[in-house]
């Protein structure tokens, strides 16, 4: 039977939190796109920090209200709306995709030159 270690929770994440540059892309941007557009990559393994109510306030996304769906969009902004979603299922984040509805919420980082599996304090 397999089980988790008691302090499997307290392992330092990969990459590092502190990498972590959470942006909001344009309406029908994917966040590989918005991250780009600010010399960064997503990365789809921050997702899990930034999939959280807190994370809107965070950018001056204003929620009437928040939804929790199974879409590979999201976390996500609809403005039309004032209506934030997060992701229901975490096997669903992706940093591929755009909707001309929603803002996405990027888990964007930097990368070291001809590297970018490592971000600039990652060693």
């Amino acid at each position: 039977m397999l089980t988790w270690a008691s302090n499997a929770s307290s392992f330092p994440s990969w990459p590092p939190l502190t990498a972590l540059r959470l942006l909001t892309s344009l309406k029908g941007q994917s966040c590989i796109e918005a991250c780009q557009s600010e010399g960064l990559i997503c990365e789809p393994a921050l997702y899990r920090f930034i999939n959280i109510k807190e994370a809107f306030s965070a950018l001056d996304l204003q929620c009437e209200g928040v939804e929790s769906e199974m879409n590979h969009l999201l976390p996500a902004f609809s403005a039309e709306h004032a209506e934030c979603s997060l992701q229901h299922d975490p096997l669903l984040f992706s940093c591929a995709g755009s909707s001309p509805k929603y803002q996405r919420l990027c888990p964007c980082r930097d990368y070291r030159k001809g590297q970018v599996a490592l971000c600039r304090d990652c060693l």
